[in-house]
């Protein structure tokens, strides 16, 4: 999934929900932190020993910095199963992309089919 010699460096779960997944990738990195939108699942998330931010907008760097997180230089950023909950997927992904390092993978997944769960 991420290629040959991609494991290492630091890692962000973006929508990170009860951290499953997030337990599941976080052998594979250095570090790893996570966002979610909800303050209990993020309150879940940092139980569990995974630093966490609170932010609606995954590139908010002021939340990300309050959390004491990296605002930038990622080498995974994970976005599993949150498209559906974008109302601008390109400005989302956009703002994936610029938490990452030089060379970064950005791993998107989306339940299929394909059904928004935010109303314009």
């Amino acid at each position: 999934l991420l290629g040959e010699g991609a494991c290492g460096g630091r890692a962000l779960d973006v929508g990170a929900g009860c951290g499953s997944i997030t337990e599941r990738i976080a052998p594979l990195f250095e570090a790893i932190h996570a966002t979610e939108v909800s303050e209990w699942l993020a309150w879940r998330l940092r139980a569990r020993g995974i630093p966490t931010a609170v932010a609606h907008d995954p590139a908010d760097a002021h939340a990300l910095a309050s959390a004491g997180l990296p605002t930038c230089g990622y080498d995974a950023v994970f976005a599993l199963n949150v498209l559906d909950r974008v109302p601008d997927v390109d400005a989302f992904l956009a703002a994936l992309s610029s938490l990452l390092a030089p060379g970064g993978r950005l791993v998107v997944a989306l339940p299929l089919p394909l059904r928004h769960a935010v109303s314009h």
